[in-house]
C-alpha cells in the first residue's frame, strides 16, 4: 500500500481542479460501493433498516426528482472532508455550463479572470489536500468518527423516503438496467411488458400502484394469462442481472468522464483507466485495476454508455 498516495497525486497533476478533486474520490469509492446494496430486498442499508413507505408518497418519488436531489446534495456536503465546497463549487459550474449552453453566459463570464484565479489558488489547494487526506484514511481504514456515523444514521432517518428511494430504486435501476426509474416507470404504465417485469422485480411495492395494476388486470381480461401470471410472480423474484464491483467501476468510469466533458476537459479512456489503475496501485490491491476489461475498446464504449446517463441526469434539457 503507497501511504503516500503517489500514484494517485501523479495522475491528477496538470488535471483541472473539479477533475483532480472529484475523479480520484469517486474512483476510490467505487471499490467496495456494490456491498452496500447485497440486502435491498430486506430494505436494509449497513445497520439501518427502513419501514415499508407510505405507498402514495412512494409512488410519487418516481414522478419528482426534487426530493432526491436534495437527499443526494446533503450526502455528499455532510460527510466529506470538502464535500460541502465541493458540491457548491460543482452547482456552480453546472449551472454555468447550462446558462452557457444556453446561450444566457459569455465566454468571458463563464472563464475565471487570472485575478479570481490567484484569491482562489490557496482556497483550491486546501480543499484538494484534505481530499487527499480523506482517501488516505479510507486505505488505512481509520475508524469513522462515531458523531459523523450518528450523523449519517440520522440523515436516513430525517429523509428516509428519500434516502431509502435513492438506495433501493435509483441507483439500482440505473446499475442494473441503465435507465432512471422514472423512465422505466413511464414504459410500464404505457404496458411494456418488459418494463413492467423490471419495475416489478426491482420495486415490488409497484405491483400496488394503480397505473401498473390496471395494466396488469387489462393483461388477465384480454386471456393473457402466461403475461398475466408473470408479472404477478416479479415482485417475488429478484431483477436477472446483478450489482457487481465491476459495474460499479464502469458506471463510475462514465460518471467522470460526464463531469470532464461538462467542462470541456474530456478525459480520454487511457487518462481512466490510469486513475483506476493509480488507486489499484496506491490502495495495494494489484499494480493496475483487473476488474477492467483489458480491451480499450470495450472500456470506451463502457464509459460512454454510463456517460450518456449522466448527462441525462445532470442536463435533462439537452436532446441527444
Amino acid at each position: 500500500m503507497n501511504k503516500d498516495l503517489l500514484a494517485i497525486r501523479k495522475w491528477a497533476e496538470g488535471k483541472p481542479f473539479l477533475i483532480a478533486l472529484i475523479a480520484p474520490q469517486l474512483a476510490v469509492s467505487a471499490r467496495d460501493m456494490h456491498l452496500a446494496f447485497r440486502h435491498i430486498r430486506e430494505r436494509r442499508i449497513f445497520d439501518h433498516q427502513y419501514p415499508m413507505p407510505p405507498l402514495p408518497a412512494w409512488f410519487a418519488m418516481y414522478r419528482s426528482h426534487s426530493k432526491i436531489n436534495r437527499f443526494t446534495r446533503a450526502l455528499f456536503s455532510d460527510f466529506s472532508k470538502f464535500g460541502g465546497e465541493g458540491v457548491e463549487l460543482g452547482e456552480t459550474i453546472l449551472q454555468e455550463v447550462r446558462f452557457f449552453r444556453r446561450g444566457k453566459l459569455k465566454p468571458s463570464e463563464f472563464v475565471p479572470s487570472p485575478e479570481d484565479l490567484k484569491e482562489l489558488l490557496p482556497h483550491l489547494q486546501s480543499t484538494l489536500s484534505a481530499s487527499f487526506q480523506e482517501i488516505e484514511e479510507d486505505f488505512f481504514e481509520t475508524p469513522v468518527d462515531p458523531q459523523i456515523k450518528k450523523a449519517a444514521l440520522q440523515l436516513f432517518t430525517d429523509m428516509e423516503m428519500e434516502s431509502s428511494f435513492f438506495i433501493f430504486v435509483l441507483i439500482p435501476c440505473w446499475l442494473l438496467y441503465r435507465e432512471h426509474p422514472t423512465n422505466v416507470y413511464r414504459k410500464a404504465r404505457q404496458g411494456d411488458l418488459d418494463a413492467l417485469e423490471k419495475l416489478l422485480r426491482l420495486d415490488p411495492l409497484m405491483l400496488h400502484d394503480q397505473s401498473i395494476g390496471k395494466r396488469i388486470q387489462a393483461l388477465r381480461f384480454n386471456n393473457k394469462a402466461a403475461a398475466y401470471q408473470n408479472l404477478l410472480e416479479a415482485p417475488l423474484k429478484r431483477p436477472k442481472a446483478r450489482i457487481t464491483r465491476k459495474k460499479m467501476k464502469y458506471a463510475i468510469a462514465g460518471l467522470i468522464s460526464g463531469i470532464s466533458s461538462l467542462i470541456k476537459k474530456p478525459l480520454t479512456e487511457p487518462e481512466i483507466r490510469a486513475l483506476f489503475d493509480a488507486v489499484a496501485n496506491d490502495s495495494g490491491a494489484s499494480p493496475i485495476d483487473t476488474d477492467l476489461a483489458d480491451s480499450p475498446e470495450a472500456f470506451a464504449k463502457a464509459i460512454n454508455r454510463d456517460r450518456a446517463f449522466w448527462l441525462h441526469m445532470f442536463l435533462p434539457d439537452k436532446k441527444k
